[in-house]
């Protein structure tokens, strides 16, 4: 018997890809805790959400404790989970945030999902603005090649030569993030670094009215006033199919071959 544990889109669908091959149940947040510790178990495999978790006390998109939970996990039981390998569950776990062709993919669904975000959130063409991507992780450079194929104005900060040099390949302007004071002139901000990277100076020349997009943390230090755009996971609500596709190919493939 396999468990998916979460609320979000992508678990939901995750189970019903599952459900497929395996016997599956699916735990909401709705679900009493103490309803459900029976199941999980008695389960083969457990499925956590992507990432394990916001707070590091519940489980992402539950009220579930982690503590609680482990307690009932046995020590053969497969376990999935995004970011969950430091949470030592057991020493059957399969963490996603481990997987590259993973992370290229959600990087990938991510910027798709924040460009029908900014479409959806201005009343102009993402062509007539000013564009502004903050890092050139996977998501960045992503939402970069995306972008690049139909947005004249575009800039992305950057801190190492290696991707000042990619920058540049695509014929896009770069700015240095630790170093950069002014950023009155952009319209749409897209913030993917999981840190704060830009000075106090930067982010107070934002424009009132620019858009900012953050799709990595609460600690990017970003102002948020109107027009911010808190928009982690995104994944989850506006390519939940295609993610749910991408963890269910990774769970079937280490399901088989155990």
């Amino acid at each position: 018997m396999v468990t998916v544990i979460g609320s979000d889109l992508r678990q939901k669908e995750l189970a019903r890809l599952l459900n497929k091959s395996y016997n599956t149940l699916y735990f909401d947040k709705s679900n009493d805790f103490d309803k459900i510790k029976n199941y999980i178990l008695v389960s083969e495999a457990v499925i956590f959400p992507y990432p394990f978790t916001k707070d590091e006390k519940t489980i992402n998109t539950t009220n579930y404790d982690i503590s609680k939970t482990k307690e009932v996990i046995r020590s053969d039981c497969i376990v999935f989970g995004g970011d969950i390998e430091k949470y030592n569950i057991n020493q059957n776990t399969i963490d996603y945030g481990k997987d590259e062709l993973f992370l290229l993919k959600n990087a990938l669904y991510t910027a798709e999902s924040a460009i029908m975000l900014a479409n959806q959130n201005t009343k102009y063409s993402l062509n007539d603005l000013n564009i502004l991507i903050i890092g050139n992780g996977r998501i960045g450079k992503y939402l970069a090649k995306i972008l690049s194929s139909y947005c004249k104005s575009i800039t992305v900060s950057a801190r190492k030569q290696k991707d000042f040099d990619y920058i540049n390949k695509l014929l896009l302007k770069s700015i240095h993030t630790n170093m950069v004071e002014d950023l009155s002139e952009f319209d749409l901000v897209f913030n993917t670094v999981n840190q704060k990277a830009l000075n106090d100076s930067a982010i107070n020349s934002i424009k009132k009215d620019a858009l900012i997009i953050d799709l990595a943390s609460k600690n990017s230090g970003l102002l948020k006033e109107q027009g911010y755009i808190d928009a982690k996971a995104l994944p989850a609500s506006f390519c939940s199919k295609s993610s749910a596709k991408a963890l269910y190919d990774i769970i079937y493939k280490t399901l088989k071959s155990r």
